[in-house]
C-alpha cells in the first residue's frame, strides 16, 4: 500500500512541477509581451489622475501624488504579477508564448503596442485617433471588425469596466476607513452608487478602446490582424491574457485599498 501511496505522490508532485515555471522565465514571457511597460504607465496614468479628480484643487492633487508614490510601484507590482503567475505555467507555455513573441508578429504587436503605451502615445491617440476611426469606417470597415475581435478574444472591454469599478469601489472604501471609524456609506451604497455609473463608464471604455486599437495597429496589414487574432484565441494566449489580468485585478484592488487611505491622511495633515 505505501508504494502505491508513494508513486501517487511522486505523481501529485511531478504534475505540479509541470506547472511551476521558473519566476525568471516567467518575467521574460511578461516582459515580452509588454507587461512591464503597461504597468509602468499604469502607475504614471494613476499619480496624473489627481489633477482630474481635483480639478484646480492643488492639496488635494499634491496629497494624491505623495500618496500614489507611495502605494504603487511599477517593480514590486511586476514581481508580484510574476510570483503570483509561475505556478500556473509550464514549460511548454513559455516555449510556445516565447516563440511567438520574440520574433516576428509577435514581437512587432509588442513594439506597437509599447509606443502606444507612453506619454508621446497617449498624445497622439488624442490627437489623431477619432481621424483614424472616421478613416476606417470610409476606407477599411474590415479593421474595425478585426479590432472588436481582438478585444472580444481577450475580453477586454468587461475586464477594463471590472477593473474601473474595483478600482472606484477600493477608492471610496479605503478613503473612508482612513480614521479608522465605522464607515457611514455601506458597501451597498458604494455599490449602487458604482453601478449607476457603470453604463457611462463602459461607454467612455468602448471609445477609448477603439481610438487606442486604430491608432496602435495602425500600421499592421489585415492579413497581420488576423494572424495576431488567431494567436489570442489559442489556449495559452487565452490563459497569458486570463491569469495575469485576474491577478492583476485583486493586486490593483487590495493596493487601491491603501492608497484611499493614504491619501486621505495626507489630506489630513495638510489641513491641520
Amino acid at each position: 500500500m505505501k508504494q502505491f501511496v508513494f508513486a501517487a505522490v511522486i505523481s501529485f508532485l511531478s504534475a505540479a512541477q509541470a506547472y511551476a515555471l521558473e519566476p525568471q522565465k516567467m518575467r521574460e514571457v511578461l516582459e515580452l509581451v509588454g507587461f512591464d511597460q503597461s504597468i509602468t504607465f499604469m502607475q504614471l496614468s494613476i499619480r496624473a489622475a489627481g489633477e482630474r479628480v481635483g480639478n484646480t484643487n492643488e492639496t488635494f492633487d499634491m496629497a494624491w501624488k505623495e500618496a500614489s508614490d507611495e502605494v504603487f510601484d511599477a517593480d514590486k507590482l511586476l514581481e508580484a504579477l510574476i510570483q503570483t503567475n509561475a505556478e500556473a505555467f509550464s514549460e511548454q507555455d513559455y516555449n510556445e508564448l516565447v516563440a511567438y513573441y520574440s520574433s516576428g508578429l509577435g514581437r512587432r504587436v509588442t513594439e506597437l503596442e509599447r509606443a502606444t503605451q507612453t506619454a508621446e502615445g497617449e498624445a497622439a491617440i488624442e490627437e489623431i485617433g477619432a481621424t483614424l476611426v472616421a478613416e476606417l469606417f470610409e476606407e477599411n470597415p474590415e479593421r474595425l471588425k478585426q479590432i472588436k475581435q481582438t478585444y472580444d478574444q481577450l475580453g477586454t472591454e468587461d475586464s477594463s469596466v471590472a477593473a474601473a469599478m474595483n478600482f472606484g469601489y477600493a477608492l471610496i472604501v479605503g478613503m473612508a476607513s482612513a480614521e479608522g471609524k465605522p464607515s457611514t456609506v455601506t458597501d451597498e451604497e458604494i455599490l449602487s452608487m458604482l453601478q449607476k455609473q457603470e453604463p457611462q463608464l463602459r461607454a467612455q471604455i468602448q471609445e477609448r478602446m477603439m481610438l487606442s486599437a486604430a491608432y496602435t495597429y495602425r500600421d499592421l496589414t489585415n492579413t497581420e490582424m488576423d494572424g495576431y487574432i488567431e494567436f489570442l484565441g489559442r489556449p495559452v494566449a487565452r490563459k497569458l491574457y486570463q491569469k495575469v489580468e485576474e491577478s492583476q485585478r485583486e493586486l490593483m484592488r487590495s493596493l487601491v485599498l491603501v492608497f484611499g487611505q493614504k491619501l486621505m491622511q495626507r489630506m489630513g495633515v495638510r489641513e491641520l
